[in-house]
Order: C-alpha cells, then sequence, then structure tokens
C-alpha cells in the first residue's frame, strides 16, 4: 500500500476521542463538589482517581477494560490470558500514582451464556491478581443478545497509600531522566490498527507465521499478555525516589503528558523494534510518527527520576529481571512537546 496510514483509518482517531471524552468529563467535574474536601482536583486526568480517607490514607481507584484484543482472541478461539491483559490495564495504572493495587473487580457482557469462555477469563484474572498481588471481590456477568456480538470484557480497580508515598509527577523538573522498562510487545492497545493492517489491508491468517519473526505465528505475537509492572514499581517507590511514574499505552510516550504541566521530554533512545510492530509498520506504511503516538514500542513502562538515582531504578529493574534504560529526559516546555529522535526525528 503506497503512503502512510494512520490509527484513525483503523476507525480510531485519537483527536477525536480525546473531543469526545471531554463532553462527559464536564458532567463529572461537577460531582467532584459533592465532597470537596477529599478529592484531588489537581489530579483530573491523572492515572488514577484520588480519595482522601482518614489517617493521611489515599484510596485510588481506576477502570479500563481489553479492546478489540478481544477480536483476536476469538479468532485463535484461546481466551486464558485475556484475564491478564485486565489485571495489566488496570494494576498499572493504579500503581502510576505510587499506589498499591488491592482489589478489583470485573464486568464481562455477553450475547449468550457461554462457561467454558468464563472458565477461560476466569482463569485469566486470577493469574493477573496473582502477579499484582490483588484480590478479584467479585463483578458482574451480563447477557444481553441484543446489545452485544461474543462478548466484552472490563474491570475496576482500588489501591490505597498513605498520601505522603503518592507519586503525582510535582517533583520532575528538567534534567530528570526518563528510565524505560520494557514492554512485551503490543500489550493490549492498537489493535484496531493492528488487524487493519494484518488481516484487511493484508490478507493475513492469524495462523500465518509473523513476516518480521519466522519463529512465531502472528496470532502468538498478538496474544502476548500485558506485561505487569507492579511488583517493580512498587519496589522503585520505596527505595528509588521516583519524580514521575508513566504507564506506557494506548498514545504510547504522550502519556508522559499526564505527569506535569509544563514538562516536555527528548527521547533519544529506546529499545530494538519488536517484529510485531515492525511488521505493522511496514505492511501499513504507517510513519514513524504515527507509530509512536499509537502503541508502546518497546516501553511499557516509564520512571521519570533525578539522575542520581537513575542507578538505583536500573538495579531495580534488573532485580525484578526485567530490561531497563535510560530512554531519554525532562526538559521545560510549556507546549508540552514529546521529542523523539531514537529514528527519525519528530515530535508527538
Amino acid at each position: 500500500m503506497g503512503g502512510d496510514h494512520s490509527y484513525a483509518e483503523a476507525g480510531v482517531d485519537i483527536e477525536a476521542d480525546n473531543e469526545a471524552i471531554a463532553s462527559i468529563e464536564e458532567w463529572l467535574n461537577r460531582t467532584l463538589s459533592f465532597r470537596r474536601e477529599n478529592v484531588f482536583e489537581d489530579v483530573k486526568g491523572h492515572y488514577s482517581g484520588l480519595y482522601r480517607l482518614e489517617d493521611g490514607r489515599v484510596l485510588a481507584m481506576s477502570t479500563d477494560g481489553v479492546g478489540t484484543k478481544i477480536m483476536v482472541a476469538a479468532m485463535l478461539k484461546k481466551y486464558d490470558t485475556l484475564g491478564i491483559d485486565l489485571m495489566g490495564m488496570l494494576a498499572n495504572d493504579i500503581v502510576s500514582v505510587g499506589s498499591t493495587p488491592i482489589a478489583m473487580v470485573d464486568y464481562i457482557a455477553v450475547d449468550k451464556p457461554q462457561p467454558d469462555l468464563l472458565s477461560e477469563i476466569g482463569k485469566g484474572i486470577y493469574e493477573g491478581c496473582r502477579q499484582a498481588n490483588v484480590v478479584a471481590l467479585g463483578g458482574e456477568t451480563a447477557t444481553m443478545p441484543d446489545l452485544v456480538t461474543g462478548f466484552d470484557l472490563a474491570g475496576a480497580i482500588v489501591g490505597i497509600s498513605e498520601e505522603t508515598d503518592l507519586v503525582l509527577g510535582s517533583d520532575i523538573e528538567e534534567g530528570d531522566a526518563v528510565v524505560g522498562i520494557a514492554s512485551d510487545g503490543m500489550h493490549s492497545n492498537g489493535y484496531s490498527l493492528a488487524r487493519k493492517v494484518l488481516f484487511e489491508w493484508n490478507d493475513y491468517s492469524i495462523h500465518d507465521q509473523l513476516p518480521t519473526d519466522q519463529s512465531r505465528t502472528i496470532g502468538e505475537a498478538l496474544m502476548t499478555p500485558t506485561r505487569i509492572y507492579v511488583k517493580v514499581v512498587l519496589d522503585i517507590a520505596r527505595r528509588a525516589h521516583p519524580h514521575g511514574l508513566a504507564h506506557i499505552t494506548g498514545g504510547g510516550l504522550t502519556k508522559l503528558r499526564r505527569l506535569r504541566k509544563g514538562i516536555g521530554y527528548v527521547i533519544d533512545r529506546t529499545f530494538p523494534v519488536k517484529p510485531i510492530f515492525s511488521a505493522v509498520r511496514k505492511l501499513g506504511s504507517i510513519s514513524w510518527e504515527e507509530m509512536y503516538r499509537t502503541y508502546n514500542m518497546g516501553v511499557g513502562f516509564a520512571v521519570v527520576c533525578g539522575q542520581e538515582d537513575v542507578e538505583d531504578v536500573l538495579g531495580i529493574c534488573d532485580k525484578h529481571s526485567l530490561e531497563a534504560r535510560v530512554i531519554g529526559s525532562a526538559v521545560n516546555d510549556p507546549d508540552q512537546r514529546i521529542e523523539v529522535r531514537a529514528q527519525e526525528r519528530f515530535s508527538i
């Protein structure tokens, strides 16, 4: 295919999504006045909502789903890792504010009762909870044949911490290092574009070998579970004085903008591009800029810290057997640009 293609062509327009989200947030923000003394109004748009409890403790809350990765699972008829993806999306967001995730609930909407499917999903949720040390307190399964085709999977999670232990980005300053922790692949983002590129624009099968990695099928590469960073990030939060924590999901490294207003980042080194990203980029004629705006591109989590703490952060990652490296630095920038110099030079 000629020319550069985008996520919007796959049906997901990030800018339009943000505009739509703003329209509901106008109403949600009005509810803050109901318990204004308990909420953190200055962290709206961060990874978790925060609510003050008694005795200096803070409750963190977040919700998310697995997205259209479910459609890839349906193509393979393999559902036992989707619960890991769900927990990755939930628990990684909670630790991004320095909170410890403790409990979750799930929501599954189906078109018909499917005990075997639910058992497989439950198996994955168990494994995700084990990795994150979280309990599943229950949930809801809704059968809605007139509304749902197949199924959808989402959940909500809570975490708890002392207010003094929160990491909200306020300490980030120019010159701080950005340490990237490696991802396992696409995790749970950008699947609408990946499916469009691989299965519609290029007519590959889910069982075909990945063109950029003959040791794996396309299905195996796409279904690699989301990495759960809870243990390593909490260890970093306790021992290495991070200034900011970022779960890199949809939108890629633009997620760093959530951490502090007036701060941008220069990314001058990343991890080698994983084969699944190379395949989507080449087969879909996707620009590097669009790839970095859509995918994690190998960086599943980022830690912003003072230069004096870099070695401690890297050492903790090594202790947890996770690949990590300094990928860039923070700069003062009122426009909060993320300048990437890893392949071509561009801002996202």
